[in-house]
């Protein structure tokens, strides 16, 4: 609906995020941290979605989705990769994040390079 993000109010949002605040970030379960990242980041509370997202990225060192929303928001590449130091032994994960990073801040020319790049690095023979 209008309301707000995939169908839910506004007021259900702010419930769900009121909801998973109640428990300590460190205690949830890195999907609640993904979810609550999500919420955030749909709400527009990018510092609060960023250290959720981070989190996540800590407990779960294959956590894609929360490594692109990082980089979608800003974070540099290089403090995603410090932050879970098995992404930057993939070649394609590296790509992959500046590539959303460069969408990220709407530099769409970089954002196409890194994406082709990608698409490259799948297309090789092995």
């Amino acid at each position: 609906g209008a309301g707000g993000a995939r169908g839910g109010t506004g007021r259900d949002v702010r419930s769900a995020i009121t909801s998973l605040e109640s428990i300590p970030l460190r205690s949830c379960a890195p999907a609640a941290s993904l979810l609550l990242g999500k919420l955030y980041q749909t709400t527009g509370i990018e510092r609060a979605a960023q250290a959720a997202y981070k989190e996540v990225v800590r407990l779960q060192p294959m956590a894609i989705e929360a490594a692109v929303a990082l980089a979608q928001l800003g974070v540099p590449v290089r403090e995603i990769l410090s932050a879970q130091p098995l992404h930057a032994s993939l070649p394609w994960l590296v790509q992959l994040l500046h590539a959303h990073s460069a969408a990220g801040v709407c530099d769409f020319s970089r954002a196409h390079e890194a994406f082709s790049a990608l698409a490259s690095h799948f297309e090789r023979s092995p």
